[in-house]
C-alpha cells in the first residue's frame, strides 16, 4: 500500500519463477533466495496457489520407503532426498504416521541399563551396547522402569534421606514410587525441597509414623 492510498503493483510472475517453485518447493527460504525480487510470503503464497493444479511435486513410493527405513534419522533421510526439505520430511512423517514402536524390555536388559547408569556410563554409550536402540530409548527406559541415579540428600532434610533409604531397603525403585502416586520426580530426585504433604504420605505408605517432637530448652 503506498502514502496515497494506491496498492503497489508487484511484476507478474514468470514461467521461470514458476519452474523454479516447483522444482524446490517447500524450501521457501531457499527459494527466496533466488528470487530476489519476491518476498518470502509472495514465494510462499504463489506456492500455495500452484498447489491448486497438479504440478506440485508429489510425493513418491521410493521416496516414503526412504522415509520408514531412516525414520528417526532426519540427517540421513534429508541427505537421500537432496529435492525436499527438512519441514516438508517431517510433515510427511505425521501425515504417513511412521513411529518407532515402543520396544519391550527384558529384566536382563533393564539390569544392565540400571547398572552402567548408577556406574555413572552415559546414555550414549550404553546404547551402543543394545542393537538398533537410540540413546532416547535408553533415557525413556531409565526414567519409566529404572531408578534413577543417587543423589546426597541435603544434610538438613534427615526426612528424605531416611525415607530414601527405607525404600531402598524395600526394594521399591523411586521412579516406580513417583509414577503409582503421580508425584513426578519428586523422590527420584531426592526431594531437594521439603513437601510435608508427599513426605508424610510416603512415611505412612513405608510402614512407618509421622511425629512432632518439640524442643522445650
Amino acid at each position: 500500500m503506498s502514502r496515497y492510498g494506491l496498492t503497489k503493483a508487484f511484476p507478474p510472475w514468470t514461467p521461470e519463477e514458476d519452474e523454479l517453485i516447483r522444482l524446490h518447493a517447500p524450501k521457501y527460504k531457499y527459494l527466496q533466495q533466488l528470487l530476489v525480487r519476491r518476498t518470502y510470503a509472495a514465494v510462499k503464497t504463489r506456492a500455495r496457489k500452484l498447489c491448486l493444479g497438479s504440478s506440485v511435486r508429489s510425493w513418491e513410493p521410493w521416496e516414503d520407503n526412504i522415509l520408514r527405513d531412516h525414520y528417526p534419522n532426519y540427517d540421513a533421510i534429508v541427505q537421500r532426498l537432496k529435492q525436499r526439505s527438512r519441514e516438508g520430511v517431517r510433515a510427511r512423517i505425521n501425515r504417513l504416521n511412521i513411529h518407532v514402536a515402543r520396544r519391550t524390555w527384558s529384566k536382563s536388559d533393564l539390569a544392565i541399563i540400571n547398572t552402567l547408569h548408577l556406574q555413572g556410563v552415559p546414555k550414549k554409550e550404553i546404547a551402543k551396547r543394545f542393537h538398533d536402540v537410540t540413546t532416547t530409548s535408553i533415557f525413556n527406559a531409565i526414567y519409566t522402569y529404572g531408578d534413577s541415579r543417587a543423589r546426597t540428600p541435603r544434610e538438613s532434610s534427615q526426612v528424605m534421606s531416611s525415607i530414601c533409604a527405607r525404600m531402598k531397603r524395600l526394594g521399591i525403585m523411586r521412579s516406580h514410587y513417583d509414577k503409582a502416586n503421580n508425584t513426578s520426580f519428586y523422590f527420584s530426585g531426592g526431594g531437594k525441597i521439603v513437601i510435608p504433604k508427599l513426605v508424610i504420605r510416603a512415611i505412612e505408605d513405608l510402614g512407618g509414623t509421622f511425629q512432632i517432637e518439640w524442643d522445650e530448652k
